[in-house]
């Protein structure tokens, strides 16, 4: 969201060539991990797992097949594909109305 927010011109165009329904945003969305911090509540500090949706949809981890099995049921379920949906409205709206500068390099070709 973040990036859409600023506008990227490449986030932009893979999104409208290539999202149509909720469930083609599993490459955007990024999985988080969590470190544990003695002393603070849970879940602890966020970092990135240098994973997406997608690769954890079609077993691209080291995870346990009872991890991914588990992961997609919540995925699937109601309340994860209502979160699907709502990432999925806004992003397009995001995409629809912050609009996004061309990149430096293009604009000799539209002279």
């Amino acid at each position: 969201m973040e990036i859409a927010r600023s506008g990227n011109f490449n986030l932009s165009l893979r999104f409208k060539m290539h999202v149509k329904d909720p469930n083609d945003l599993a490459p955007f969305i990024d999985i988080m991990y969590f470190q544990e911090v003695t002393g603070a509540p849970a879940p602890g500090d966020p970092y990135l797992a240098g994973l997406t949706l997608f690769d954890i949809a079609n077993r691209n981890c080291d995870w346990t097949v009872a991890d991914i099995d588990a992961f997609a049921e919540v995925v699937a379920s109601d309340r994860g594909q209502a979160w699907l949906r709502t990432q999925f409205d806004e992003l397009s709206e995001l995409i629809r109305t912050v609009k996004a500068p061309l990149p430096e390099n293009l604009h000799g070709l539209f002279e």
